[in-house]
């Protein structure tokens, strides 16, 4: 009697390893999902390939959250090295933009200028020198 109760809790142990084990893979999966979108990223060159990877990037994160735990030593290296990837794409990107908004900066600039060069010309009454 005592040793059936035994062989129930350890077989209950057991298929508990066994699912803390299969969620370390399913999320060792998702990490190297995510060094491929990385990989691509580093071609990425514009907006419109940035936000596809950052929607991919974000549906990965989302699959995170619904595995379940694993073995606590794993779990927390396989964080780790999530959170770093993570980290590392979203910081590319934000090095993307700040590029983009330098270009968009110059081209304000340059309109600005192009309005102050007309709007002091509108005035003028040289019309061979305003045209």
């Amino acid at each position: 009697m005592v040793r059936s109760v035994y062989e129930k809790i350890n077989s209950h142990y057991e298929e508990q390893r066994n699912v803390l084990a299969v969620n370390i893979e399913k999320k060792k999966v998702l990490i190297v999902s995510l060094d491929k979108i990385l990989e691509k990223s580093q071609q990425n060159n514009s907006m419109k390939d940035w936000d596809v990877a950052t929607k991919n990037v974000l549906e990965i994160q989302e699959d995170w959250k619904k595995i379940g735990f694993g073995t606590k030593k794993e779990n927390e290296e396989v964080w780790k090295i999530f959170r770093s990837k993570c980290d590392e794409f979203f910081d590319a990107k934000k090095q993307f933009l700040s590029g983009i908004e330098e270009v968009y900066r110059t081209n304000a600039d340059s309109k600005r200028k192009l309005i102050d060069e007309v709007d002091s010309l509108k005035t003028s009454t040289d019309w061979k020198q305003t045209t």
